[in-house]
């Protein structure tokens, strides 16, 4: 279970230098438009939650500046809410862990950078 969202962008997004295994979805060309996945599962690879967001009220208002607010999100945000994250949990911090969140955001990054035009999504 998590937040599924598909993000339509002006242009294709660049993934080079990125983790290809960690990298799930590498889009879909629909017309001149490129159509990726995001996906956030609900536990410690959460990333809003690691930067203490969620998927409640601020993405339904405005879920492109939510994507745009995720992908600004730094090392340090990430690494100190990872941790509150592994308390919450009960679970023990995990250095791979804290890299794939590391890739989500540099993965949301890229996608962003390519102009989101819209977002669907389910959560």
């Amino acid at each position: 279970m998590g937040a599924n969202v598909y993000i339509t962008t002006d242009r294709e997004a660049n993934f080079e230098g990125l983790n290809k295994e960690r990298v799930v979805d590498v889009g879909e060309k629909v017309g001149n438009q490129y159509v990726y996945y995001w996906r956030d599962s609900y536990n410690v690879t959460n990333l809003a939650w690691a930067v203490g967001m969620d998927y409640g009220v601020s993405f339904e208002n405005n879920p492109i500046r939510f994507l745009e607010r995720l992908a600004e999100s730094t090392d340090g945000e990430i690494e100190e809410g990872y941790k509150r994250l592994c308390r919450r949990f009960g679970v023990r911090a995990e250095k791979r862990v804290l890299e794939f969140l590391k890739e989500k955001r540099n993965y949301l990054k890229r996608i962003v950078e390519a102009g989101i035009v819209s977002v669907e999504h389910s959560i």
